[in-house]
């Protein structure tokens, strides 16, 4: 894979991961839960340190991956986090048009 195509794969799972953020504030205003009890914790606590985590958390990811990706195929592997974003993002989408 091409370095445009692993940078737009990069960028997909850094947005996805702060759209993931968004959606879960927005459902948990509407009375939803978060399923992901670290995540559940720190919304508990601090819901600034949540956004913190999950967004630089991702960028973080996303850096050690391509730091020390040399011998892993790295398109792949964002592929797949990727899919599991979106697949994420649509959970929480459909969450959200259930409850109104």
């Amino acid at each position: 894979m091409g370095t445009q195509t692993i940078a737009l794969l990069a960028s997909s799972f850094i947005l996805l991961n702060v759209l993931d953020v968004v959606l879960t504030i927005l459902g948990l205003r509407g009375g939803g839960y978060e399923l992901n009890p670290l995540m559940r914790y720190l919304i508990g606590h601090d819901t600034y340190l949540f956004l913190a985590l999950k967004v630089c958390g991702s960028m973080v990811a996303v850096a050690l991956l391509l730091l020390f990706g040399k011998h892993i195929s790295v398109g792949r592997i964002l592929i797949g986090l990727d899919t599991v974003m979106l697949g994420v993002v649509a959970f929480n989408l459909i969450s959200l048009a259930r409850m109104g």
